[in-house]
């Protein structure tokens, strides 16, 4: 779980796993006492939620690369995993009442 930095350690002593929120996302301001319309307001405030999730978006693109190199490394490489993953594949595409298109991908 993801939360403020204050409440990382209270969870935390509570049993959780956490992790606080990049600074980015937890110091992003909403401002929407600044507009001067309730429209200005809503405005401010969806502004602000895409701005978060921006920084969520690549944080879970940063994971999933780690997760991607972690997965290389353990196979010894990145040929050596490509030979395993299409070796988990084949038997997929050569299953009873598949049909393979030019590229020899596996179609149902």
């Amino acid at each position: 779980m993801r939360t403020i930095s204050d409440a990382v350690d209270p969870l935390r002593d509570a049993g959780l796993e956490t992790d606080a929120l990049p600074q980015a996302i937890e110091t992003r301001e909403i401002g929407d006492w600044r507009a001067r319309t309730p429209l200005g307001a809503q405005k401010l405030t969806f502004g602000a939620f895409l701005d978060r999730a921006a920084v969520a978006e690549t944080m879970a693109r940063r994971i999933g690369a780690e997760r991607v190199a972690a997965g290389f490394a353990a196979a010894g490489g990145a040929p050596r995993a490509a030979d395993v993953v299409e070796g988990l594949l084949a038997p997929a595409a050569t299953a009873p009442g598949t049909k393979t298109g030019p590229s020899g991908a596996g179609r149902s």
